[in-house]
């Protein structure tokens, strides 16, 4: 179907297939764009009919739920890296860190299950774990720094997230003494 725009009697010599409603050039035919839709719905379609598929609770078969727990785990560990560089002045929040780093996979659970059934918070889930590859950097680069907090006598060690005393990570990195 041709537009005002492509008819040869109203033909624009900066929008030869039309224009939008915005008024911004079209970049291709409308063949070629009516085309592409067909392509792109099929695949919809295909990808609706080959997506795995689980029971749900009502034994109904969906579509697979994505998993909120890693990401509800790893946003527990936020306030976890806190508690632990604020235990060098207030030293009982190293338990609380440890807590909650032994409690966080349960937590992450429960909330999973919580997500996977409420719409607003499997939204809000999603939303904050869309962080992508600086997400995970960050979470990488945490422990080196609280590594290197630790090394100098601001915080106080933690193996089990990886943070060492000095003396435990030149054992670890098999140095029996400073070099400098």
């Amino acid at each position: 179907m041709q537009t005002v725009a492509e008819s040869p009697e109203a033909t624009d010599p900066d929008a030869p297939y039309g224009r939008k409603a915005d008024g911004t050039p079209y970049k291709r035919s409308a063949q070629w764009r009516e085309a592409a839709g067909r392509a792109m719905a099929k695949g919809r379609h295909a990808n609706r009919t080959t997506t795995p598929r689980k029971a749900t609770s009502s034994g109904k078969s969906g579509p697979k739920p994505p998993g909120y727990g890693s990401a509800i785990e790893g946003l527990l560990m936020l306030p976890a890296f806190a508690l632990q560089i604020t235990a060098h002045w207030r030293p009982t929040n190293a338990l609380h860190a440890m807590a909650l780093t032994y409690h966080a996979p349960r937590i992450a659970q429960a909330g999973e299950a919580i997500a996977l059934d409420e719409p607003r918070m499997a939204a809000m889930l999603e939303r904050v774990s869309q962080v992508g590859p600086y997400g995970a950097l960050t979470m990488a680069l945490i422990p080196f720094a609280l590594q290197v907090l630790c090394n100098e006598g601001m915080v106080s060690p933690a193996p089990e997230r990886e943070v060492y005393s000095p003396e435990d990570l030149m054992r670890k990195l098999g140095i029996e003494r400073p070099s400098f």
